[in-house]
């Protein structure tokens, strides 16, 4: 099973609710007590809409985020196997086996 789905909407759920909340104190706590009926109301209308903007950034934020440190660790697991293979290739050309790697050399390119 698939757990990372679950997480990230747990997780952007979480986020994206805190965010609204925390934007929704904020609105309440600086909205003056004697307003007319009128602006309380675009005020209110105001507060969810941006509650509801900065909740999505975030939660979208958090999605984001995990999704990539998800992928990092699939290209590190690849990284992994190809290490074991001893046939990792670098960005730069160069090609360790898995004993250059232990004995720390890098010097020379090799065809891969």
């Amino acid at each position: 099973m698939n757990i990372v789905p679950v997480i990230k909407l747990v997780a952007g759920a979480a986020t994206s609710l805190g965010a609204g909340a925390v934007v929704g104190n904020v609105i309440t706590a600086t909205t003056p007590v004697g307003m007319k009926l009128a602006s309380k109301i675009l005020v209110g209308v105001g507060g969810v809409t941006l509650a509801a903007v900065a909740g999505d950034a975030a939660g979208g934020y958090i999605e984001r985020m995990i999704q990539s440190t998800v992928d990092g660790f699939k290209g590190g697991v690849k990284l992994g196997k190809d290490v074991s293979e001893g046939k990792t290739t670098f960005k730069d050309g160069y090609a360790d086996t898995v004993t250059d790697i232990a004995e720390g050399q890098k010097d020379e390119p090799t065809e891969s």
